[in-house]
């Protein structure tokens, strides 16, 4: 649930790279792709051939089919070209066939974007990265005052502002609408507390991209959305590109699908809440991406319409903080040497990697990722429209098209997420088995006149009852950082399975309780 709502699968992401400091991390990533002779069997430099590029189409068919899921949209882009554009599957419930052209959920591939509009207003003038946010935003705090006024804009391009991962009200506003919750988003940050000194440490957080976004409507003078509209997507003609749910559905956008109770995927509607628009709420099919993607190897140019200057380009792609021990993360998008092109006997190899520059996006019941290669001019776009608990295979479709693109076999296998999370709906029903084996049991001590044992039955099961009750009510939402509320609205099948355990905990006990206990001898 915390990984499945507004937060992505990053987790190996998260914490600071351990006994290596940022600086020599960067410089080891650096290193890595740019020293030593190439692997002798793997030319990253070398453009994908029509077999290639076939055998990629073929895995992402075979591996829709074989895993149940809805649909996915692919892009391939070589240099200023698109080498593949294909979907496979269906958009909806109905049927509808998912199409190169068919808006997706982004998630956090929205990040990059927002970090586009960010370094356009530094272009005018407008903004300086390196200026505190209360520059622009002069009633924005949190909790700690004194440490949130030094918090600067590049320290929320890079993850190091202290924001926390969750933050009050994140999870409140949970009716899908259109970035016009924004405002109300950032100024709720005022409730939440920072987890360590602006500039410190590393932790990716929605956060900081929602605080971005509000710069971007202040210092423009225009909703979020609509600048990104007018200053990004229509110049570059990204005609299938939309910030916020409700303009995207408009436009035919897929629906996500989730599985129930572990069974095959189901159309599942979740929120993407206004005010999460700068840092998960995009829009944008395959073929848009794949113009996206000819913009960051064109040094921000596509069909001769310059987007972001060179300069700002290399700055959004320079890493400026370590994410983990092999990764580091620029402005909207993760750094690391493009492992793939090893095989994985030669993993240790001292020989050149590419460079790789790449983001992934989640939400409940959508997967995507988006990456490229500097110096080979390939990117790729994937779109799967759908989510799980269990993320590893789908988190692991972008690594393998890397692989199939470097002449490898498509063997990767992405981070599954917590356990409570892969799990929580198994916990969730087991534990509504042993309430209604409960509530069975009391009904035959009633109707039996087991005089006896009523009244031990019934501190027994008042004492699973409370177990139980405390467990949903209180461990759940604080171990995956989620309301219950929001884990019923983005996982539906967890959040039937809690509703009847709360009802028969909360509703049944005391009834059963009472009942036993007035029948019960002195």
């Amino acid at each position: 649930m915390r990984i499945l709502l507004l937060v992505d699968h990053h987790q190996g992401f998260r914490r600071w790279a351990r006994g290596i400091g940022p600086a020599l991390l960067i410089g080891v990533i650096l290193w890595a792709a740019a020293s030593g002779p190439r692997p002798a069997h793997a030319d990253p430099a070398a453009a994908p051939t029509a077999a290639t590029v076939q055998r990629v189409v073929d895995y992402l068919d075979h591996t829709v089919a074989a895993n149940g899921w809805p649909g996915a949209a692919l892009a391939v882009v070589s240099g200023q070209s698109i080498v593949a554009l294909h979907a496979t599957g269906e958009a909806d419930g109905s049927g509808r066939a998912l199409t190169p052209q068919t808006p997706v959920l982004l998630a956090s591939l929205t990040k990059s974007i927002t970090a586009t509009a960010i370094m356009q207003l530094v272009e005018s003038g407008s903004v300086d990265v390196d200026s505190p946010v209360i520059s622009y935003l002069p009633w924005f705090t949190t909790r700690d005052r004194a440490r949130s006024d030094t918090m600067t804009v590049a320290q929320l391009l890079h993850h190091t502002s202290g924001l926390p991962a969750h933050t009050v009200g994140e999870h409140e506003r949970l009716q899908h609408g259109e970035p016009s919750d924004l405002e109300r988003g950032v100024r709720d940050l005022s409730g939440s507390g920072l987890v360590a000194a602006p500039g410190a440490s590393f932790l990716y957080s929605n956060a900081n991209y929602n605080v971005l976004g509000m710069i971007v409507e202040v210092v423009s003078g225009l909703p979020f959305g609509e600048y990104v509209q007018r200053h990004i997507f229509t110049p570059a003609r990204m005609t299938s590109s939309f910030i916020g749910k409700d303009q995207a559905t408009q436009h035919a956008a897929a629906v996500g699908y989730r599985p129930w109770f572990g069974g095959p995927f189901r159309p599942t509607d979740v929120p993407v809440p206004g005010s999460v628009a700068p840092s998960a709420g995009g829009y944008a099919s395959a073929a848009d991406l794949a113009r996206y993607l000819i913009l960051q190897l064109n040094a921000g140019e596509v069909d001769g319409t310059t987007i972001v200057s060179p300069g700002s380009l290399a700055r959004i792609h320079q890493p400026a903080v370590a994410a983990n021990d092999v990764t580091g993360y620029a402005m909207g998008w993760f750094v690391r040497p493009g492992w793939e092109y090893l095989r994985p006997a030669e993993q240790t190899t001292k020989g050149r990697l590419p460079l790789l520059v790449e983001h992934e996006g989640s939400w409940s019941n959508t997967t995507t990722y988006l990456g490229f290669l500097p110096e080979a001019q390939i990117g790729v776009v994937v779109l799967i429209n759908a989510g799980a608990p269990d993320r590893s295979q789908l988190a692991a479709t972008g690594a393998n098209i890397w692989r199939l693109l470097a002449s490898q076999a498509p063997t990767a296998v992405g981070y599954p997420g917590p356990w409570l999370e892969v799990n929580g709906w198994r916990l969730a029903v087991a534990t509504d088995v042993v309430l209604l084996v409960s509530a069975a049991t009391a009904v035959m001590v009633l109707r039996r006149s087991i005089r006896g044992r009523r009244r031990a039955f019934a501190v027994g099961a008042l004492a699973v009852d409370v177990v139980v009750a405390i467990f949903v009510l209180a461990y759940v939402p604080r171990a995956v950082e989620t309301p219950l509320l929001a884990i019923a609205q983005y996982s539906p099948d967890a959040g039937i399975a809690i509703g009847v355990a709360l009802l028969l905990t909360l509703v049944w006990g005391p009834v059963r309780t009472v009942l036993l206990m007035r029948r019960s001898p002195p």
